[in-house]
């Protein structure tokens, strides 16, 4: 490394070999710092030479430790230490950084926030920030006195055990506050198995979880609300009725990995703003639609919704604004009723052998499918498949299927128009037997 002193702006993203005797005090005037993929660890000491340093991201690097007089960088505005996967400690004297505005602690193994936290009043956002209990002080309480946040990312929220501890958060009271992010540690996998010795929840752990949330009500002025590894039996009562009205500027609701919940709440009914819904890995859910729109003359505003990993979910209604909908791995879907707007429907099931039969029952104008090899053969044949009344009066499906053996997704497909009538596809239709039930080769 070499001086460069009167240097402002440092931005390097690949490896950087680390001599014996360097150090940061060669960029003394910096401004601006982002590195990755490289040994910050040997830079470490050295940072806090950087006096005019506002911005610092060292995001994805090997880092482990901050120096401890880090609060001595008092214009330092911008921290994102995201993925430093072996950073598991902030320094004390953090909480002196009276005009931080960002701080990224996602991807980290810090799992303790100092006290004094709450002193970095002017934070605008803070990503990560993690939920211990010391005693009788839980850090939620170090989030009272952030009231400009703007966006937050609260994690480990399953490690509080009294709700009073989330009525010192005050997250109703943050009037700007747009973006929220709930997480708990899931106790699920992907495939919705139970992580490797981990066991099954308690009641007592579901109403416990569920008195936390209700204490963590959001602002008016929300309009993004994600709520991860929740395991209670219903979700915060701020979203149902008739206590919503928190909710009034809700624009996108994301709930992943939502073990216990069997129906979503009635108050989604009352979101007029709302426009994106995301369910992902809810595997006791089996409705949407009426039990959560209410009637008729109460129907939300969504126009585009994602139902993922939900393999008890029967049913899809009531939904008249919905423009766009992605159904994946929700093998007993059966019911898909009261999409007058449904412009767009994806399905993506590698296992699905035949078409749902509510394809007859609406009428999207583009349908994607991702389908196993023998669905895919069977509806390259067009008319002559038994799915063709199905899905003959969409006007565009395109269909894929992978190539398992030699590791190609989406290799065969089949491309179909109604008006002007047109069908493409790659499977050979020489490749059937006499009865046309089953492939022998393809293209």
């Amino acid at each position: 490394m070499k001086a460069h002193t009167s240097l402002r702006t440092l931005i390097s993203v690949r490896h950087i070999k680390i001599n014996p005797g360097d150090t940061l005090a060669y960029f003394s005037s910096l401004r601006s710092l982002h590195i990755q993929s490289i040994e910050f660890d040997a830079l470490a000491k050295s940072l806090c030479e950087l006096r005019h340093l506002r911005y610092l991201s060292i995001q994805y690097t090997k880092a482990s430790s901050l120096p401890e007089n880090i609060g001595k960088m008092k214009l330092l505005q911008h921290i994102s230490l995201a993925g430093c996967e072996n950073l598991a400690k902030l320094p004390r004297s953090i909480s002196k950084l009276q005009q931080l505005r960002y701080l990224n602690l996602n991807g980290t193994s810090i799992n303790m926030i100092p006290r004094g936290f709450g002193g970095l009043t002017n934070l605008r956002k803070l990503y990560g920030f993690p939920t211990h209990i010391d005693g009788d002080w839980c850090s939620l309480e170090e989030l009272g006195p952030l009231s400009h946040l703007i966006r937050l990312h609260i994690s480990g929220l399953d490690h509080v055990p009294l709700s009073s501890f989330a009525t010192k958060a005050r997250i109703g009271e943050k009037i700007h506050l747009s973006y929220l992010l709930l997480s708990c540690t899931s106790r699920y996998q992907d495939d919705g198995q139970l992580v490797n010795g981990e066991e099954g929840i308690s009641e007592k752990e579901q109403q416990q979880i569920e008195d936390l949330f209700d204490e963590l009500c959001p602002p008016t002025c929300l309009e993004f609300l994600q709520i991860r590894g929740y395991f209670g039996r219903q979700l915060p009562r701020w979203m149902r009725l008739p206590t919503v009205q928190p909710l009034g500027c809700l624009r996108i609701l994301m709930l992943e990995d939502l073990p216990c919940c069997t129906e979503l709440p009635d108050g989604l009914c009352r979101l007029p703003c709302l426009e994106f819904l995301q369910i992902l890995r809810a595997p006791a859910l089996k409705h949407i639609g009426p039990e959560f729109l209410g009637s008729p003359d109460n129907l939300g505003s969504v126009s585009k919704a994602e139902v993922l990993q939900s393999p008890e979910l029967e049913r899809i209604s009531n939904l008249p604004k919905l423009t766009n909908l992605f159904i994946s791995l929700c093998p007993r879907m059966k019911i898909l009723e009261g999409v007058p707007s449904l412009q767009r429907l994806e399905l993506e099931d590698y296992d699905m052998e035949t078409l749902p039969r509510y394809l007859q029952e609406v009428s999207p104008r583009h349908l994607q499918l991702l389908c196993s090899l023998s669905l895919l053969t069977s509806i390259a044949t067009g008319k002559w498949s038994p799915e063709w009344e199905k899905f003959s009066h969409i006007q565009q499906v395109m269909a894929y299927a992978h190539d398992y053996d030699n590791d190609i997704p989406r290799k065969f497909y089949m491309l179909y128009t109604r008006d002007p009538f047109s069908l493409e596809t790659n499977i050979s239709l020489s490749a059937y037997d006499s009865d046309g039930s089953e492939m022998m080769g393809c293209l």
